[in-house]
């Protein structure tokens, strides 16, 4: 196999921690009525996710940075177009209007989700909000959401400590190291029911970038959520080097079986743009630790 160029990997990684400190130096708003109020979706991309033959819910805060003394009502929008929406409209309902009450900082938006055909395979659904007052600065007022199928999970499946070792990777062994770092994992309950999370040091040795782990359990299949850990093989601005869902590289998902929550084998997608000699297919294992 072709080695990558370390010295890329180990310059990366300075900038990208260097950039990391950078952006933690944010204003800081005192909130008060008088103030500039900064208008948000809470980010820019979320997940809807609907229960097989029922039907599910997705709260998405919309903040401001500063109070006010009345409610503060903005228009929510579809964005329509191949690329933005491709989500059946019978499959959700999304309310037109959002309101911030007076004295809060936060509202809430609404989206309720039917199984109206809908598949594990994710459909779009871009909103975007409007209306915000002339003297208010914006950042994310388009959000992206992923309308999907999914199967319930027991709370307790999939929780606990579980061992993590690379089971087939590329990048990380070509180089002496490993995708993730063989250890020991604290694996919890994510956003939603189905989702679940950990903290987990990829490629040791060459950046070891600490990271958060999500993992959708859409049912059946395990879908690795995005994972960035910060380096690029060449010059910015390359595509980043990435893990992702094993169907983005093309491959097929692991599945797991509710009847036993003892090891399992994660098949992903590593460096899904190209950016190192990819895509490659790759995974990992998790084995439950027991007393």
């Amino acid at each position: 196999m072709k080695r990558i160029n370390l010295f890329m990997f180990l310059l990366a990684g300075l900038l990208f921690a260097f950039t990391a400190c950078e952006d933690r130096e944010e204003i800081i708003y005192a909130g008060q009525e008088s103030d500039q109020a900064l208008i948000s979706f809470s980010r820019e991309t979320y997940n809807l996710e609907i229960e097989i033959d029922d039907e599910g819910t997705l709260n998405i805060p919309v903040n401001s940075s500063a109070v006010r003394n009345t409610d503060r009502t903005y228009d929510v929008v579809i964005v329509e177009g191949e690329t933005n929406t491709t989500a059946d409209p019978s499959t959700y309902d999304v309310p037109e209007t959002v309101t911030i009450p007076a004295g809060e900082y936060t509202g809430t938006l609404t989206i309720q989700g039917f199984d109206n055909d809908v598949e594990t395979t994710p459909e779009l659904l871009t909103i975007r909000l409007e209306g915000i007052e002339e003297d208010a600065s914006t950042t994310f007022t388009t959000a992206v959401i992923s309308v999907y199928q999914v199967c319930p999970i027991p709370s307790d499946y999939l929780v606990g400590e579980y061992m993590i070792q690379d089971a087939q990777a590329t990048i990380g062994p070509g180089n002496g190291s490993e995708n993730f770092a063989n250890s020991v994992v604290n694996i919890q309950p994510g956003e939603t029911g189905t989702t679940r999370t950990f903290t987990v040091t990829v490629l040791p040795g060459i950046v070891g970038a600490s990271v958060d782990v999500n993992l959708s359990l859409i049912c059946g299949e395990f879908v690795l959520q995005e994972v960035d850990p910060g380096i690029f093989c060449g010059e910015n601005p390359d595509p980043p080097y990435l893990y992702a869902g094993a169907s983005v590289g093309g491959f097929i998902n692991s599945t797991y079986d509710l009847n036993s929550d003892d090891q399992f084998t994660v098949i992903y997608t590593e460096d899904p743009e190209g950016s190192c000699g990819g895509p490659f297919q790759s995974s990992f294992t998790l084995t439950k630790i027991t007393e």
